[in-house]
């Protein structure tokens, strides 16, 4: 990806160092580091390049939940319902000639799908938050240009700009993430 878009290296550091920060907000997430600084993410020790420690979630388990029902079911709810407007899945061979794993084709499909059922024609201007599956740093701005959000190239400098911040334009991972 780095290759690809010409991102800095510093930009998965600032990912890990965003979703730390949300983390704590959340008295479900898996990790509260309370003492998180970048500084100290770009000092963990390096697993791959650019891959650093705190740049990766823990390995664990997990599980979630959704309770679901038709409109009359929302009626008895205590809360508001969250209306489920689209959903699909696609996958893809771990490996082939030719694999796109920056960009993988099955994500693109899948996001495609989704929009559709949901009449979404914009995901960056129509979409509010996002939760994304970022197993390490830089799955963000990655899923960001698979997902639709960003152009090719362009998912690092929302990153870097600030968009994914909580009170950015666009939240990734208010959470915390994995």
């Amino acid at each position: 990806y780095m290759r690809r878009t010409g991102a800095p290296d510093t930009v998965g550091s600032l990912v890990a160092y965003k979703d730390r920060r949300n983390a704590l907000k959340n008295p479900y997430a898996h990790l509260h580091d309370t003492g998180i600084t970048l500084e100290k993410v770009q000092a963990s020790p390096m697993l791959w390049d650019p891959i650093r420690y705190s740049e990766t979630c823990p390995s664990s388990d997990g599980a979630c939940a959704m309770v679901l029902t038709d409109r009359a079911g929302a009626g008895r709810a205590p809360y508001p319902p969250a209306w489920v407007h689209g959903g699909a899945m696609r996958s893809e061979p771990t490996l082939f000639a030719g694999k796109d794993f920056v960009s993988p084709q099955a994500g693109r499909d899948c996001a495609a799908d989704v929009y559709r059922q949901a009449r979404i024609t914009d995901p960056r201007r129509e979409i509010d938050a996002v939760e994304m599956y970022v197993p390490f740093s830089w799955y963000e701005p990655m899923w960001l240009e698979n997902l639709g959000f960003a152009g090719e190239g362009e998912g690092w400098k929302l990153t870097e700009a600030g968009v994914t911040e909580l009170d950015g334009d666009l939240p990734v991972n208010p959470s915390g993430g994995v």
